[in-house]
């Protein structure tokens, strides 16, 4: 028997190398041979960088590491930074009104199931949020008005509203997909 937890240790820690092995050469392939991030920005940067330019970074150059580095262009990087998934407030949603988000009122309910589902996957996969969409948890049993105001009928709706309030979408039911597909 002992002599199978040894077998079993010693093929984890061989896995554990394995895996190992291959991260850091996916990591060589990410940075085309370079040796580390900072010769990639070295590169960017050109001998002639001041002191000003060595120490901080202005977003073009951020933008052209990233596409040297990865190929990530501008559309991939508004996808890369998550939205936001957090409990309304009125301040919240004028926060988001303010800031060119697009804010989604999900009305949902702790006893209602589907609500359940769709809150554990915004929690699970909220880096797939889009950037620009903020998602505000509207409590469906205690915001009577916010219910009347866009005639909810039950749980589980999500209502996509511009800077003034104004309904953009309306939809009931799903999680992280159907958020994406509906958001204008």
């Amino acid at each position: 028997m002992k002599n199978y937890i040894w077998v079993v240790i010693v093929a984890l820690l061989a896995l554990v190398a394995i895996l190992f092995y291959r991260q850091q050469a996916s990591n060589n392939e990410l940075l085309g041979g370079r040796d580390s991030m900072g010769d990639v920005m070295d590169e960017m940067m050109g001998d002639e960088g001041d002191e000003a330019g060595e120490s901080m970074m202005g977003d073009e150059v951020m933008d052209e590491v990233l596409d040297e580095v990865v190929g990530v262009d501008e559309e991939m990087q508004e996808h890369m930074s998550a939205g936001q998934y957090i409990d309304y407030s009125s301040e919240a949603l004028v926060a988001a009104q303010t800031d060119g988000k697009k804010p989604v009122l999900f009305f949902w309910a702790a006893w209602c199931p589907f609500c359940r589902a769709a809150n554990e996957d915004f929690e699970k996969h909220s880096s797939q949020i889009p950037a620009n969409v903020v998602i505000l948890k509207v409590n469906y049993d205690k915001e009577q008005e916010l219910k009347q105001r866009y005639g909810i009928t039950y749980q589980h709706t999500f209502v996509q509203v511009d800077a003034q309030g104004n309904v953009i979408t309306k939809w009931a039911g799903g999680g992280i997909e159907e958020l994406v597909e509906n958001v204008k």
